[in-house]
């Protein structure tokens, strides 16, 4: 499922989500759940902001914003920014010769909205405005914009035991002049399916499961995720996060793929800002073909 348009909407939008293999979509996740699972939204309870700053390998970087409340008596809104993207990539041409420096940028604003119908039942959407651009040069620049739309659904059918599914789907319009002739072309975002489980033996303890699935022009694609997070009972609250995930997207009909898992890991704490403000400071890392990430957020 490499090279189709929204990949770096799939990467993570927080330390705590990337640490756990982006396998909270039936989780919540303060400060964040708009972008993971807009029904969570509907159980908000006061205040909440989102902060996030990645720093990739290869000159790579993703920031994220979100801030969200609750409405009474049942419901929550949120709006959110997202930006990734590379500046001053030097490139080299077909000719073999250095370009000038290369820039992108892909991202969006969100507006998200979610209503609990129950304390087991809460639905969700996510409308977003997307915005993309590629500087080839000084003179050159091109841009496109879209629009994408998610529905979530957030289940309780137990006390320790919660289950989230979502849905999204997007696409790009291009309208540049290219060489004196008008451009247009639309680039449609594959619809992606998650559907995921959390489960809370103790207090300390949450294991964590998801599964995506990308429908393409003709077939289905998967991968799997896992994760779990250890708090142990200190004074200062603290987290202890590790994660596994399916390297590699798999045709649905193929089975003939060897799974082969990538980890994650990360620590965060909890602590009360000004005396006020609950604070949660996360810190993630991933290693991967492509170098070391270093993620990090607050919420």
């Amino acid at each position: 499922s490499g090279g189709y348009a929204g990949s770096s909407f799939r990467y993570g939008t927080n330390a705590r989500e990337v640490s756990l293999s982006n396998s909270l979509v039936g989780s919540n996740n303060s400060g964040f759940d708009s972008f993971i699972n807009p029904a969570i939204l509907g159980f908000f309870k006061g205040k909440h902001i989102g902060s996030s700053m990645f720093f990739l390998s290869n000159d790579r970087n993703i920031q994220a914003f979100s801030y969200s409340q609750e409405l009474p008596p049942s419901a929550g809104a949120a709006i959110s920014l997202f930006r990734a993207g590379v500046t001053d990539i030097i490139g080299i041409n077909s000719n073999e010769y250095l370009t000038d420096p290369l820039g992108y940028s892909d991202g969006y604003i969100m507006l998200s909205f979610g209503i609990s119908f129950s304390k087991k039942l809460s639905l969700g959407i996510n409308a977003k405005a997307l915005f993309q651009r590629f500087v080839i040069s000084d003179d050159e620049k091109y841009t496109s914009n879209g629009i994408g739309l998610d529905f979530g659904v957030f289940l309780s059918p137990f006390e320790k035991f919660n289950i989230g599914l979502k849905l999204e789907n997007g696409k790009y319009n291009w309208n540049d002049p290219i060489k004196g002739e008008n451009f247009q072309y639309e680039e449609i975002i594959p619809s992606r399916y998650l559907i995921g489980g959390s489960y809370t033996p103790f207090k300390t303890l949450i294991l964590l499961f998801q599964q995506e699935l990308i429908s393409l022009e003709s077939y289905l694609t998967h991968r799997s995720s896992f994760g779990i997070e250890y708090s142990p009972t200190y004074k200062v609250p603290i987290f202890i996060r590790f994660g596994m995930k399916q390297n590699k997207w798999a045709a649905v009909e193929d089975d003939s793929n060897k799974i082969e898992l990538k980890p994650s890991m990360g620590i965060g704490c909890e602590l009360l800002f000004m005396n006020k403000f609950l604070t949660h400071i996360d810190y993630g890392i991933q290693i991967n073909e492509m170098g070391m990430n270093n993620l990090i957020s607050i919420s």
